[in-house]
């Protein structure tokens, strides 16, 4: 078992448990497992995701689902949340947010949402955009200045969090 989350998905007032798994060397793509027991006696399995998340080396320098404090599953109320960060120089996040259905029998994606930015240089990429902004208001950036300007404000585009919201029912996860 590589990471577990518990929680009432189901809002049945009973503890459901989320599990990813992989192989016994922890070298292959992960299975996700979602679980809750009716009666307290056995689980019965609620959804299965087979390779679902991406390779360890997909991450550059980090594991994808495995960085700690920054990548994994949690169950937050109903919501089974799943977070992903990888890369090297350049870095992404994502998350995607499921709820369960008991009329549909599954889990469905509510929210998704990602960033990638280039870890190094965020901050003083920022700094070079508010300057060159500046100036933008007090005169005519030259063609260098220009081009630098929209490649910050690409940057800084890529940079910001973007959630997209979907009505339940839409998106069942795995599909």
């Amino acid at each position: 078992m590589l990471q577990q989350a518990s929680g009432d998905l189901n809002r049945d007032g009973a503890e459901d448990h989320v599990l990813v798994l992989t192989s016994e060397a922890d070298d292959g793509p992960a299975t996700c497992s979602s679980r809750s027991p009716p009666d307290r006696s056995r689980f019965v399995q609620h959804a299965l995701l087979k390779e679902f998340l991406p390779e360890k080396t997909s991450g550059g320098f980090h594991d994808p689902i495995g960085e700690e404090g920054i990548s994994g599953i949690s169950i937050s109320a109903d919501t089974l949340v799943i977070t992903q960060f990888g890369g090297s120089a350049w870095k992404w996040t994502s998350t995607e947010k499921y709820v369960y259905d008991a009329k549909r029998n599954g889990f469905y994606l509510v929210e998704s949402g990602g960033r990638s930015f280039h870890a190094a240089g965020e901050e003083q990429q920022a700094e070079e955009l508010q300057e060159l902004e500046s100036l933008r208001k007090k005169q005519k950036l030259n063609k260098e200045q220009a081009a630098r300007f929209a490649e910050l404000k690409e940057l800084a585009e890529k940079a910001t969090w973007k959630a997209t919201r979907y009505p339940v029912g839409a998106m069942r996860m795995g599909d």
